[in-house]
């Protein structure tokens, strides 16, 4: 239960609705639109970079224990062993859908911000709106990676794990293994969660508070709306 906990919460993070009290974008001036645009896609260069090598070091690092893990459930000549083998690998796969399922919104953020259309002004305000909103978004999965909280479910899961292995199967040496591997892992993946975007985005929002607002409508159903 506690794993489907942290599951459903990490799922829930990127699709967080808006904010109730943010409101339509204001009529900024053609400047300030692609002022403001530049600024945004600079800060997602500069960060994304390190936040993908973050995801794709632990998925990696994940996958190898599935498959070391695996392996030894498999070819364990023991009932011990093999008890060991196969918490360990639900374990390390539970890490891998974890990650998968709350995959940080910067990574992949550039290439969606560059095939936004910017030809026309309604259409850069609406580049800027989105991008403003990945750009928070991201720093609020950020914030939440980096909570207590998120802490406190790791903590939980893992004791958990090696409670079950020690008090259901006797296996002590087995259970703290997997109680302290487990926790410096994903004290790991919280410790060193990239936190640039979020400092950015904090100063760009004190500089800019309507920043993140309500986008208008795609300028292409503004389009077909007038042929209506």
């Amino acid at each position: 239960m506690r794993a489907l906990l942290l599951l459903l919460v990490l799922a829930l993070l990127p699709c967080a609705p808006a904010r109730a009290a943010e409101a339509v974008c204001p009529d900024l001036s053609a400047e300030e639109v692609s002022d403001r645009l530049r600024e945004v896609r600079g800060f997602v260069a500069r960060h994304e970079p390190d936040t993908r090598h973050w995801a794709t070091a632990f998925l990696s690092l994940h996958l190898t224990m599935v498959g070391v893990q695996l392996s030894l459930a498999v070819s364990a000549d023991n009932e011990g062993a093999t008890v060991d083998g196969w918490v360990g690998t639900l374990s390390s796969t539970l890490g891998v859908a974890t990650l998968l399922i709350s995959w940080p919104q910067l990574v992949g953020a550039g290439g969606a911000l560059d095939a936004l259309p910017t030809r026309t002004p309604e259409e850069r305000r609406y580049a800027l709106a989105r991008a403003e909103q990945r750009m928070r978004r991201a720093s609020d999965q950020v914030a939440f990676v980096r909570s207590p909280f998120t802490s406190i479910l790791n903590a939980l899961y893992v004791g958990g794990a090696g409670a079950f292995t020690l008090v259901g199967w006797g296996r002590v040496t087995g259970g703290l293994i997997l109680a302290a591997g487990g926790s410096v892992l994903s004290q790991g993946r919280v410790l060193l969660f990239p936190t640039g975007i979020r400092e950015e985005w904090l100063r760009y929002h004190r500089r800019h508070p309507d920043a993140g607002c309500e986008p208008m409508p795609d300028p292409e159903s503004i389009a077909l709306d007038g042929l209506l």
